[in-house]
């Protein structure tokens, strides 16, 4: 479970983007009656493996009455199997050039919440495909914790490794993760949708980002 859960408040990162740093003291109140009429934007949330992105997301897709997109899912779609059967057909790069196709797919339809995989935005087209079309929202868990939630996951990921060679993914990604225009910092057990509620609260108060 992603934890999270007041705001603090906003900070400019080094990287440009806004960052919010929150801690385990209970979900902010938010009027989210009219959120979703105040953006004109897709969202799409990225980060590592592990770190919440398609459960944050679709909590965010339902606060802000958008509709959801896992880009995950929809590559298996297009190619015609789970995740692991796409890597073991057509490789990495196979798999790569699926996952910009259903991106692109992604970016064509209005208000939409897409929960990107883990090497996406580490890809510049991918990137510069979501600044163009969106915003980018970065869940930022600490790697430990990451960890802990892969250690303890079912679901099988074609790219994880050992815990050295995770980490040094993780920090490989992690310079293409902070360019995202909003770092949402998170840590401990809270709930996934008051991370949305964050999310839905950092953008309405910083409209440059949308």
């Amino acid at each position: 479970m992603i934890g999270a859960i007041v705001l603090d408040g906003f900070e400019r990162h080094p990287h440009g983007a806004l960052r919010c740093e929150v801690q385990d003291e209970g979900a902010p109140q938010l009027d989210l009656r009219s959120a979703g009429e105040t953006f004109s934007v897709r969202v799409f949330v990225v980060g590592f493996m592990a770190a919440g992105k398609s459960t944050v997301s679709r909590h965010l897709a339902r606060r802000l009455q958008w509709d959801f997109v896992d880009l995950d899912r929809r590559v298996e779609r297009m190619a015609g199997g789970r995740l692991p059967e796409v890597f073991e057909r057509y490789g990495e790069e196979g798999f790569r050039r699926r996952e910009t196709l259903a991106l692109r797919e992604a970016c064509a339809a209005p208000r939409l919440v897409v929960a990107t995989g883990g090497g996406a935005f580490a890809r510049p087209e991918n990137r510069d495909l979501i600044k163009k079309y969106g915003t980018s929202v970065f869940l930022d868990p600490p790697f430990d914790v990451l960890w802990n939630r892969l250690m303890n996951s079912p679901t099988e990921r074609p790219l994880l490794k050992g815990e050295h060679e995770t980490r040094a993914l993780w920090t490989a990604r992690r310079g293409s993760y902070l360019e995202a225009d909003l770092v949402i910092a998170v840590s401990g057990e809270g709930e996934p949708a008051a991370v949305a509620d964050l999310i839905v609260e950092a953008l309405m108060e910083n409209p440059c980002v949308t």
